[in-house]
């Protein structure tokens, strides 16, 4: 594993491209060294490759944003893609190419490393919306939880809240099929978050306190019943109306061939690492 691509964005961003490319993020130089200043509240991005290809139109949507991040770190995994044009285009991204799959915890240990107070993941397939990290870090720097844009809650000692027939009670912002994105009435108190995830770095030594029963699956899991065991720290869907306040604005990315909940052994393998928090380390989810 190896980084090839080191430069910040605040040696990228200027006001001449601002201009050319009509992104509303500042409108003077000074508003631009404002903008992606690290701290006390920077937030380093992290996304991640595989074979869905949506990278450009996510960074896109990251420099859209009203609060711009300091640093775009990639995660790319195997040789699935090729993302040459990519690096071309945005040579401020961090990339860093892997030809072992990390899957899904690979993120979260990456993301130790960043300089920034705040982190924010994101899945491969989901598109915020321009107001979307200003609303997660409020909602975490006001409220000390993790801020994700769908969830799922708990039923009472039920392992399997991610059962079909759960959908209506227990999925949080994701499956109203009125919305072609994430929508949700009302800030949402959840077992754990989904498709993207605002946390503060300093919670990272408490996700790997806790070994994960699995790097399979389960990282949204895992982060959310760590984080409660050992901080007491509680994780939110914040209420998601209309385009401009969405966390993911093309849900329907979520539903190709390579969705993990579509594997045979999803629900089963979920299912053990809900009891093994629960069992092993104590973990209540609400309803329990």
């Amino acid at each position: 594993m190896f980084v090839e691509l080191r430069y910040n964005l605040r040696t990228w961003l200027n006001e001449d491209w601002l201009n050319r490319s009509n992104l509303k993020i500042a409108t003077s130089k000074n508003d631009v060294n404002r903008n992606l200043d690290p701290d006390p509240s920077g937030i380093t991005v992290i996304l991640n490759i595989w074979k869905r290809n949506y990278i450009e139109e996510q960074i896109e949507s990251l420099l859209r944003q009203t609060k711009t991040p300091f640093e775009i770190w990639v995660l790319k995994c195997g040789n699935h893609l090729n993302i040459d044009k990519i690096q071309k285009k945005y040579p401020f991204l961090h990339i860093i190419n892997s030809t072992f799959d990390f899957k899904y915890f690979g993120r979260f240990s990456l993301a130790q490393y960043a300089k920034s107070e705040y982190v924010f993941i994101i899945d491969d397939d989901v598109i915020p919306s321009p107001e979307w990290i200003k609303t997660c870090w409020e909602i975490c720097k006001e409220k000390n939880v993790i801020v994700s844009s769908a969830g799922r809650i708990i039923p009472p000692n039920d392992l399997y809240p991610e059962n079909l027939s759960n959908v209506g009670k227990c999925f949080i912002a994701d499956v109203n099929p009125n919305f072609k994105y994430n929508y949700c009435d009302n800030e949402t108190v959840v077992d754990f978050g989904c498709n993207s995830w605002l946390i503060k770095k300093r919670w990272l030594a408490n996700f790997w306190s806790i070994s994960p029963y699995s790097f399979e699956t389960g990282e949204d899991i895992h982060l959310s019943a760590s984080c409660n065991i050992t901080l007491g720290v509680s994780t939110v869907v914040p209420a998601q109306l209309d385009l401009e306040s969405t966390g993911n604005v093309k849900k329907w990315y979520g539903q190709d061939q390579m969705a993990s909940w579509k594997a045979s052994d999803f629900l089963a393998k979920r299912g053990d690492i809900i009891r093994y928090l629960t069992v092993n380390h104590g973990w209540r989810p609400i309803n329990w």
